[in-house]
């Protein structure tokens, strides 16, 4: 499902300034998400992890980081974890439709 062997110094250097960004502005859903990517393009799923929780924290109860965060938990074969964090993600999708009517 993923590939551990992109180029890693690439990968490293996005990383980098994503960090640089998220200084600036801890509440910008891409910067996680794109975090996020790289850090599981380069295998690095604890870290993945890491910045989904802080995206959730930042932002505040994101569905779309709820949802990353279950894809990633299920790939880990951490059921539990993934059945939580969809229900979170559907819960948050719920209230954000509530709101759109």
């Amino acid at each position: 499902m993923y590939n551990t062997t992109a180029n890693s110094s690439t990968y490293n250097q996005a990383l980098q300034l994503l960090d640089s960004a998220l200084r600036i502005d801890r509440q910008n859903s891409v910067i996680y998400d794109n975090k996020y990517q790289a850090l599981v393009k380069l295998g690095r799923f604890e870290e993945a992890k890491v910045s989904l929780q802080m995206a959730t924290e930042n932002i505040g109860n994101c569905a779309a980081g709820f949802m990353a965060m279950a894809f990633l938990n299920e790939y880990l074969n951490n059921f539990i974890s993934a059945k939580s964090n969809y229900k979170k993600a559907i819960q948050q999708y719920g209230i954000r439709s509530q709101y759109s009517n």
